[in-house]
């Protein structure tokens, strides 16, 4: 799909969106279908049976369905078209912004779209080379907020006054969860990013939350999101952990005991030490890894710190097995499992069938007090 601008010839009939027609642009000629998104201001989607390479600007012809009679023209404005709300307000906007010369369009995106602009994907759909980025990088600097996110080669750029109406919002979610919630450390990255109410996909909150850590906004706790100074007093349970697991945990390292066996080795019932043990870990002080392993949060940063040296040794970029983590690490199969699906769920690796990949720096996700 590509979205166009396009102008009907007098005397032709308004396109419909079930008809066939006919496109030349460049040496490509395709059948397409028509789909309005704002006739008053001549915007419309293609779509398109097969992908074909273009840029905006570049200029094209429909023909009606025989290929005998030449129904309008226009050109391209945008090839990356989301997957929903094609034809919303926003979107129209962004498109009408969008067609402009670069710097013109780049300048009044950042002053009207909520998301901010993938500056990887308006660079691609204008061709623009990397010395002509570098300047308009440069132009906008005074008003945009470059959001670097892993895996894009260049930031998104969003508005300064929505980077600050945002920043703002996480900062005020992270002091009404303390109020509520004296006794915890912080709040999760994914509660956090439920209860910020941030539009867009979760990437823009992603680099907004990595901008607020580098520039010690916010800080982070093992997982936990929190406060600069915040602190929390010692609950009965916290106390207790710290005089009888705390050693435990420590001394044993990379394999702790499960909950029955803290059991055995505590004097502690069961349903006194899962309480201890839950409790802790909402402070911030444990990360429960499995239903029966809680480590603790300088174990987990290690056990990361050794899957970034498992990566970095693995061949041919085929990233690392299940097998290669249990033999390297000394620790059991099923607990292996155990740590890279925990690693899955925040982030920290991805599976890819067989093979595990790191995702991202492990500062990034995890951090030391």
């Amino acid at each position: 799909r590509i979205d166009v601008t396009l102008t009907p010839l007098d005397g032709t009939r308004p396109f419909k969106s079930g008809a066939l027609y006919h496109l030349h642009i460049g040496a490509s000629h395709q059948v397409v279908n028509i789909h309005p998104l704002d006739t008053q201001a001549g915007l419309y989607q293609l779509k398109l049976k097969t992908s074909i390479i273009c840029n905006f600007g570049d200029r094209f012809v429909i023909r009606d369905p025989a290929s005998s009679i030449t129904l309008g023209g226009g050109k391209v404005i945008d090839t990356f078209v989301p997957r929903r709300q094609r034809a919303s307000e926003t979107r129209i906007s962004f498109l009408k912004s969008a067609n402009q010369d670069d710097e013109a369009a780049l300048t009044t995106l950042l002053s009207n779209q909520p998301q901010g602009v993938n500056f990887d994907q308006f660079c691609a759909c204008r061709n623009i080379s990397e010395q002509w980025a570098s300047t308009l990088l440069t132009t906008v600097a005074a008003i945009s907020k470059p959001l670097a996110i892993d895996g894009c080669k260049h930031p998104i750029l969003l508005g300064k006054p929505f980077y600050q109406t945002y920043a703002k919002r996480l900062n005020d979610t992270v002091a009404s969860f303390h109020l509520t919630s004296p006794s915890q450390q912080g709040i999760s990255e994914s509660a956090l990013s439920r209860d910020g109410e941030l539009p867009g996909s979760y990437r823009l909150f992603e680099g907004i939350l990595k901008n607020m850590l580098e520039q010690v906004v916010l800080k982070r706790t093992g997982t936990l999101i929190h406060a600069i100074g915040h602190s929390t007093a010692l609950s009965r349970e916290e106390e207790e952990f710290v005089a009888k697991i705390r050693p435990i945990l420590l001394k044993s390292g990379r394999v702790p005991p499960r909950t029955r066996e803290l059991v055995e080795l505590t004097g502690i019932p069961l349903k006194a030490i899962e309480r201890i043990l839950n409790q802790t870990a909402k402070a911030g002080s444990l990360i429960q890894v499995a239903d029966n392993r809680y480590y603790l949060p300088e174990t987990v940063l290690e056990l990361a710190e050794f899957t970034e040296s498992l990566m970095i040794e693995s061949k041919d970029e085929m990233g690392f097995s299940v097998i290669e983590f249990r033999d390297k690490s000394d620790i059991g199969r099923n607990l292996c499992i155990e740590i890279l699906e925990y690693f899955d769920s925040v982030g920290f690796t991805r599976r890819d069938g067989n093979s595990r990949f790191v995702r991202t720096a492990k500062e990034n996700i995890f951090a030391k007090k």
